[in-house]
């Protein structure tokens, strides 16, 4: 509804403003793309609606922005109504599929529980009992998770600096994952090196405090993380 609507407007517009020629067709179209872009709405047929705007006939260009309500909005509210009314007897059908999202709620497994990597029969499984239709092969999947899996063992990053009550993790998956708290940072007289002074977390209760070189700590921790919404989460750098 909102990318055939908006298209019309700016197809509407473009007449306006430079009549019916192939300047205007461009703009309409060009535009109409961007706009249901920046607004998370791009339907594909809102491009031909904008061009229809400009190039639809004296019919439709001298209607103006009544052509934006009747018949654009109009027809592209009752489309999606109908579609609404035919698809809801059918539980396996999901239109609107932002009901899936609502009706099913897919409690997150956080990484201390997982015990094995994921493949791509787990990952390729997910997206069949995800039950809607996304426009990409099996192949593709497969592709995708495993650039994702070399991405993730390329050229390891360690933070920086170490803070003092900050939380790292190790990164790693299943029962080798760890967090670990900064307590304080000291260093020693000889030779001067600076010590990290630390508890590992179980159960998101601190352990007892340990001591470890900078430069082991910093080899150890991936990066930074907090603890937001019952869940550890990478901390934005």
């Amino acid at each position: 509804m909102a990318g055939n609507t908006f298209s019309a407007i700016v197809g509407v517009l473009c007449f306006s403003m430079l009549g019916d020629s192939i300047y205007s067709m461009a703009m309409a179209l060009g535009v109409a793309v961007l706009i249901m872009s920046i607004s998370r709405c791009l339907h594909p047929p809102g491009g031909a609606t904008a061009l229809s705007a400009v190039a639809g006939g004296e019919a439709i260009t001298t209607s103006g922005f009544e052509f934006v309500l009747f018949p654009v909005f109009f027809c592209s509210v009752v489309i999606v109504l109908v579609s609404v009314l035919l698809n809801l007897p059918f539980k396996w059908r999901l239109y609107p599929a932002h009901w899936f999202h609502l009706n099913k709620k897919v409690e997150p497994v956080t990484t201390k529980d997982r015990d094995a990597e994921l493949t791509s029969e787990d990952f390729l499984l997910a997206v069949q009992q995800h039950d809607s239709f996304i426009d990409v092969t099996e192949d593709s999947w497969v592709e995708l998770l495993e650039q994702a899996k070399v991405n993730a063992q390329k050229k390891p990053q360690h933070p920086e600096h170490i803070k003092p009550d900050a939380f790292y993790s190790n990164g790693k998956l299943g029962k080798n994952w760890q967090i670990r708290q900064v307590v304080r940072l000291e260093s020693e007289t000889y030779p001067k090196a600076k010590l990290v002074v630390y508890r590992t977390l179980k159960n998101n209760s601190p352990g007892v405090e340990q001591v470890q070189s900078l430069h082991t700590f910093l080899q150890w921790a991936r990066f930074e993380v907090i603890y937001e919404n019952h869940h550890w989460k990478r901390a934005r750098q």
